[in-house]
């Protein structure tokens, strides 16, 4: 029983080294840099948000990316009603460093796990006041999976959480901005070889 159990363990670690290994002629020590336009869904003060941005960054060894990103809410979203009574749409983006670790990079189908940190502002729209804009921390873990179409273009698609600090704004709090949030990049780049056709 043992025998049986140790080959078993024998092929699953090769299978993983096989999933993981670079395609002949490809030999895992090559840097490229990519870029994407990339597109938020989630919640902002409770209403539905849509913002738009980019990202881009430098590839090492397949696996690990630096880069930065940022976004900007692209649809009107009401903010709370100040104390003048006013019930202002709110402005803001967000962008920072990002950090990503790429999951078998040379499948077709492939994972990632990423994360942004960086600074935002925000400001309530067509009032104007000294104290009407504010800046604020972020943090947005993702989870992602890329489908790679070429050699030099993968379609992305991640879910995560927006982590948002020190919003210091008249009726607005951390949780108004913070959310879970969808993603959809489209990513143009160097990528290598793929192992599967």
């Amino acid at each position: 029983m043992k025998k049986y159990a140790m080959l078993f363990l024998l092929l699953l670690t090769c299978s993983a080294y096989a999933q993981d290994a670079p395609p002949v002629g490809d030999y895992g020590t090559r840097n490229d840099i990519f870029g994407a336009p990339a597109f938020e869904f989630s919640q902002i003060n409770g209403e539905f948000a849509f913002l738009a941005g980019g990202r881009f960054g430098w590839i090492i060894n397949h696996q690990y990316v630096i880069g930065a990103e940022g976004y900007w809410l692209a649809n009107d979203v009401p903010g709370p009603s100040t104390s003048s009574g006013q019930k202002p749409d709110l402005a803001m983006g967000f962008g920072g460093l990002t950090l990503e670790y790429i999951i078998s990079p040379y499948n077709a189908v492939h994972f990632s796990v990423s994360n942004l940190i960086g600074l935002g502002a925000v400001r309530y729209d067509y009032i104007a006041a000294d104290d009407n804009d504010d800046t604020y921390w972020v943090d947005e873990p993702m989870l992602n999976v890329y489908f790679r179409i070429t050699e030099y273009f993968k379609i992305g698609v991640g879910v995560g959480y927006r982590y948002v600090a020190d919003v210091d704004l008249e009726r607005l709090e951390n949780e108004d901005l913070s959310g879970f949030v969808g993603k959809i990049s489209l990513n143009f780049g160097t990528y290598g070889k793929t192992l599967i056709p």
